[in-house]
């Protein structure tokens, strides 16, 4: 068995510079490794498996995140050997995150449209019930010319 941490297997990389304890040294050792407009300001350790969004993709392991200090955000990730499918995985990434944008976007929208939609509906019926105006203001939060359409 050997006395000395390889740096160069995932073990011996993150006994070495994947620790909280250890997090400017690596910051440190990757900035002079990138070039100047890739130098890192914060980084966070991302131990987890990325599992592929469809069947034909391939598992991916990201285990350092970063921000610049023009605050882009990348992913550092240390190979030892070829990775045959690394071209594959950033492109079925980016359609991820593109993808998850989306999602996110029309998510908050319909929420927001589902909300506005309820606050109607109970304002109508607080004023069926022949509740005041300023009770169904406060209630709603919605406006009095809003109120009065209904």
């Amino acid at each position: 068995m050997s006395r000395y941490i390889n740096p160069y297997t995932d073990f011996g990389f993150k006994k070495l510079f994947g620790e909280e304890a250890n997090k400017d040294l690596l910051i440190d050792f990757l900035n002079q490794l990138l070039p100047a407009h890739h130098q890192i300001q914060s980084l966070q350790f991302k131990n987890t498996e990325k599992l592929p969004l469809y069947p034909d993709d391939h598992k991916a392991f990201f285990d350092i995140s970063c921000v610049s200090h023009s605050g882009e955000h990348f992913i550092v990730e240390m190979q030892k050997a070829r990775m045959d499918y690394f071209k594959d995985r950033a492109k079925s990434l980016l359609d991820y995150w593109s993808n998850k944008a989306v999602l996110d976007t029309a998510f908050a929208e319909g929420k927001e449209e589902g909300i506005a939609e309820t606050k109607l509906s109970i304002a109508q019926q607080l004023k069926a019930q022949g509740f005041a105006l300023e009770i169904i203001i406060q209630v709603t939060g919605l406006s009095q010319a809003e109120i009065e359409r209904l």
